[in-house]
């Protein structure tokens, strides 16, 4: 399962489940929200991955800028929409792709950073 709270960069203090651990033992473990889940007899109908690949080298092919990118990896996950005023919060299939920025010529030096697309409509989503 993959929360928003965690796809705009935030420390893991913001994490639901905390746990200090101090020479190999727990020393506290504190659980901040949770969420309790609804199963649904609704088929879901998933895009090929060729389709979010699509996607994103078409979103990539339009920027600006000298700099190499590279979809690394892509793990595939469950998004929680999650709106503070809602009681009920929808969750959406997702790929959670990690991408590498680097200069075109050190290709050593980058930054990694996560994009969120659509498994159901190929399309980026955060």
């Amino acid at each position: 399962m993959f929360s928003n709270k965690f796809s705009c960069g935030l420390s893991e203090e913001a994490a639901p489940l905390q746990i200090t651990e101090i020479s190999d033992s727990i020393e506290k473990l504190q659980l901040l929200y949770g969420y309790e889940f609804t199963k649904s007899k609704e088929l879901l109908k998933l895009q090929p991955f060729d389709k979010v690949a699509d996607s994103i080298e078409k979103e990539y092919s339009m920027l600006l800028t000298d700099n190499k990118y590279e979809a690394v990896a892509a793990q595939l996950a469950f998004w929680v929409k999650d709106v503070h005023d809602q009681e009920e919060l929808d969750m959406e299939p997702v790929w959670v792709v990690t991408i590498r920025e680097c200069k075109e010529d050190r290709s050593s030096d980058y930054i990694e950073y996560e994009e969120i697309y659509s498994a159901i409509t190929a399309k980026n989503i955060g």
